[in-house]
């Protein structure tokens, strides 16, 4: 029996936009709270928050139906956001990374 994820993965992998829009409307928030803790500045968190919904829409057709479709978004964004950071050159950056890693889970 497909579990709810899979069920959604196969809708995206059908390109029905109501399921890119509940997709979309489930994670945006959680995904943009998640970015903005990471790179503190909104605007730079929500261009990351859209552009891992973009990569997912052109990579979505190569995802096993089995996939962790929020745990795959989050780590996108957590790449995306280090990326950034990194690009930035903030002075420290890698022990700012470092104790975000290894910050306890919640």
């Amino acid at each position: 029996m497909e579990n709810m994820g899979e069920k959604l993965i196969n809708r995206l992998q059908r390109n029905e936009r109501a399921a890119y829009m509940e997709l979309y409307d489930f994670y945006f928030k959680r995904l943009h709270h998640f970015a903005v803790n990471f790179v503190f500045d909104y605007d730079v968190a929500n261009d990351i928050v859209q552009s891992v919904f973009i990569k997912l829409y052109e990579s979505i057709s190569g995802f096993s139906a089995d996939v962790n479709i929020g745990a795959y978004l989050c780590v996108m964004v957590r790449n995306r956001c280090l990326n950034y950071l990194r690009d930035q050159n903030i002075e420290g950056i890698k022990s700012f990374i470092c104790r975000r890693l290894k910050r306890p889970r919640r």
